[in-house]
């Protein structure tokens, strides 16, 4: 009798977990959070967006895409960036006064219109989990990607569940079928091209049969799971880059 109250209690604790999969698991009521992204590390620094947040009294930031704005693909660039917010009392107070979680775009990653290819995708990772404060034992430092589900679920009715999906639309994306500079100091004829390419790219519909992943395997795999059978009444999913965009001409 004993053994069958064990096995018993088991199976429930198990149909219990997979009603609540996710990565991360929070037992709170998520009731308010804000997004942010886009800044200019070296720009005027906007005190009275910190003040307006902090009227919210969010939960939880979510920065879903440059967070900085790096001037070139190589380490030393990124390093100094890290260097740099690391001692701006801007991002300082930032870090101090919320929860912050969320993924890098193409200027965090440290490449305009970054890929797959992009030779320091895991050093740049590493440094935006690490300046975060991600505990060494995250599931985003084995993984390919820095893609993660976290499930805030209402300690007084179980029922209230909110999934955040934070998709990585940079580390496993294949590169774009026509031509896209790496940065902004390119000279203006690279991105005078790359506008003229992509607009009559979007006016013609061309690439629009492209096989081009943005995700991956492993990654469509995770979405795929995360989503199919969820018991969280609202799901959050998280793109640093456009989903839908302006005719298609304009790339996050």
């Amino acid at each position: 009798m004993k053994n069958c109250v064990i096995l018993l209690f088991l199976f429930c604790a198990c149909i219990k977990y997979v009603s609540c999969h996710a990565d991360q698991i929070i037992n709170e009521k998520l009731t308010n959070l804000v997004f942010l992204s886009c800044n200019y590390q070296k720009g005027k620094k906007n005190e009275t967006l910190i003040k307006s947040v902090e009227k919210r009294k969010p939960q939880l930031m979510l920065w879903i895409g440059d967070y900085f704005y790096s001037e070139c693909k190589e380490l030393k660039c990124l390093n100094e960036v890290y260097d740099y917010i690391k001692k701006d009392p801007f991002y300082i107070g930032l870090k101090k006064k919320f929860v912050i979680d969320g993924i890098y775009d193409d200027h965090d990653y440290n490449k305009n219109n970054g890929d797959r290819l992009y030779e320091h995708k895991k050093e740049s990772k590493t440094q935006y989990l690490n300046y975060l404060n991600v505990p060494k034992n995250d599931v985003r430092y084995k993984r390919n990607g820095a893609y993660i589900s976290k499930l805030y679920i209402d300690p007084e009715n179980e029922k209230n569940q909110v999934k955040i999906i934070i998709l990585d639309t940079r580390y496993n994306k294949d590169p774009y079928p026509f031509y896209a500079p790496d940065s902004y100091h390119d000279t203006l004829m690279h991105i005078f091209l790359s506008f003229v390419v992509r607009f009559h790219a979007a006016l013609f519909g061309l690439h629009c049969n492209s096989n081009n992943d943005i995700l991956g395997n492993e990654q469509w795999t995770w979405l795929e799971r995360e989503l199919t059978n969820s018991k969280a009444r609202a799901h959050i999913v998280i793109s640093s880059t456009q989903v839908k965009g302006p005719e298609g001409r304009i790339n996050g």
